[in-house]
């Protein structure tokens, strides 16, 4: 159960989707290419999606208003993970207001660009890469990380690589690395 940009329908056509009952962006979700989103009756997720259950079971909007902490179902993920955290620090509002423009530019510009990786021989082969990747983008190959073809450009890897040996397309190798002061790897290996 993979994150990915759709490739149908026009980015426009899958915003209007809006935000997932998970906190995830409808559009960014792979799970139905004919989903209308979790509260329409065609909803995929019905028979599977715990987050779908458990917040109507609430009677919730969302797992982002509910006030158990948990990692049930897709919030074992980073993505549905970090824009629940998101909106339930900072509001609905908030989100439209500041992260929405982002997430259309994003998905707009999306490129396949997982390949222009170049690891160092300063790897440890620990994996923090693969499990701080929100699209399983990275496996690990001979004790290195090997990159697919689906990454989102979060650039985790490399913020989070303790031996600072992940590069991208040689401009990554002698910038400072950034963390949010208020995100642990932990949160983010969730």
């Amino acid at each position: 159960m993979g994150i990915r940009v759709r490739k149908r329908g026009s980015v426009y056509e899958e915003r209007e989707l809006g935000i997932a009952r998970c906190g995830l962006a409808c559009c960014l979700c792979n799970q139905s290419d004919t989903c209308k989103g979790c509260d329409a009756d065609t909803c995929s997720g019905v028979a599977w999606c715990e987050n779908r259950r458990c917040s109507k079971e609430k009677e919730v909007a969302g797992c982002y208003a509910c006030e158990e902490e948990c990692s049930k179902g897709l919030l074992a993920e980073l993505k549905p993970n970090a824009f629940r955290l998101f909106i339930k620090r900072y509001g609905m509002e908030k989100y439209k207001e500041k992260e929405e423009p982002r997430l259309q530019a994003a998905i707009a510009e999306y490129k396949e660009i997982g390949r222009q990786f170049e690891v160092s021989n300063d790897c440890l082969g620990c994996g923090s890469c693969v499990k701080v990747c929100p699209v399983g983008n990275i496996q690990m190959a001979n004790g290195k990380p090997a990159f697919g073809g689906n990454c989102q450009q979060c650039m985790g890897c490399i913020q989070w690589c303790p031996k600072r040996a992940i590069d991208y397309q040689h401009t990554a190798g002698k910038r400072k690395r950034y963390h949010h002061s208020k995100v642990t790897i932990g949160e983010m290996m969730k």
